[in-house]
């Protein structure tokens, strides 16, 4: 017999069928719990996906008032410049005020002095004139 011969009938043979079963048997359970875990990997990777997305969702609308709240704070801050800048004239302005208020109370009361004074002296030169007509 030649060796091709011999060859087809070993893999004809029923011994060489149940032999491939039992090798093929094991690497088929195997496939099937690699099919499993993969389709679990799958459903778990798509879970993971659906959370990234969640979080992408949340990140975005945070960072939206994040902008919002920073544009606030923008105009919040201009303003207070605004209002330091007129409370820095406001008080400029009483200190020049009240400067002048102490110059003019002075003026008054240097005035009001010499009012008496001339006052005094008009009494006093009418007393004069009125010894002289008694005499």
């Amino acid at each position: 017999m030649s060796v091709l011969n011999v060859s087809w009938r070993a893999i004809l043979s029923p011994d060489f069928e149940r032999g491939c079963l039992e090798q093929t048997t094991p690497q088929t359970t195997r496939i099937k719990k690699y099919e499993e875990w993969i389709a679990q990997c799958q459903s778990r990777i798509g879970q993971q996906i659906a959370k990234v997305a969640d979080l992408q969702d949340c990140l975005d609308k945070e960072k939206a008032q994040s902008a919002i709240m920073m544009e606030g704070t923008s105009k919040e801050r201009k303003r207070k410049g605004e209002l330091e800048q007129k409370l820095s004239l406001a008080t400029k302005e009483r200190i020049e005020l009240e400067q002048e208020y102490g110059r003019r109370k002075k003026n008054a009361i240097k005035m009001a002095k010499r009012i008496k004074l001339l006052e005094q002296q008009i009494i006093d030169a009418e007393d004069l004139e009125m010894e002289k007509k008694l005499k």
